[in-house]
């Protein structure tokens, strides 16, 4: 394919006709949803940024957590960054680019897994880690589909760090 073929390239699945429907009203649901977002004492340090974790509630009820950085010192606005783990990496993993964070960034690793946990049943412990990709959720029809809930939850972490 051709690169500048990308810009207009939909995809070889076919779009629902009711596309704009199903995000209009997860919207709608991600709207009424208040985060009530807290914040935590951080477990971790990095020179010349202020860390502290943030909890926030995910659509569905989840327990959201993400790990909050800015710049010390800095004014409070800034340029944001969301950064996504997975796959074996730990929201930790995503602190070797505390780098960011210094320049005037503010930086937050998050975690789907308390949107995950929504769609699937945590395994024995009450703990699940995601290793793949797979949608889930598809037996209890669209709106219980796992990658909605990320996305809202997603949307409602850009939202809390626009305030922030």
């Amino acid at each position: 394919m051709e690169a500048c073929s990308l810009e207009t390239y939909q995809g070889i699945s076919p779009l629902p006709d009711d596309f704009d429907a199903y995000w209009e009203t997860a919207l709608r649901e991600l709207d009424r949803t208040k985060p009530r977002a807290r914040f935590a004492p951080a477990g971790f340090r990095c020179p010349g940024v202020e860390c502290r974790e943030l909890y926030f509630q995910g659509t569905g009820g989840a327990l959201i957590h993400a790990q909050y950085m800015r710049p010390a010192g800095k004014p409070r606005r800034a340029p944001a960054v969301l950064m996504f783990h997975g796959y074996g990496f730990t929201p930790e993993t995503g602190l070797k680019s505390w780098g960011l964070c210094r320049r005037a960034l503010r930086c937050s690793p998050w975690t789907a897994a308390g949107s995950m946990a929504k769609a699937a049943t945590p395994p024995k412990g009450g703990q699940y880690a995601a290793r793949t990709y797979h949608p889930r959720g598809g037996r209890r029809g669209p709106p219980k589909l796992l990658y909605r809930d990320v996305f809202l939850d997603t949307a409602q972490l850009a939202r809390l760090a626009m305030t922030l």
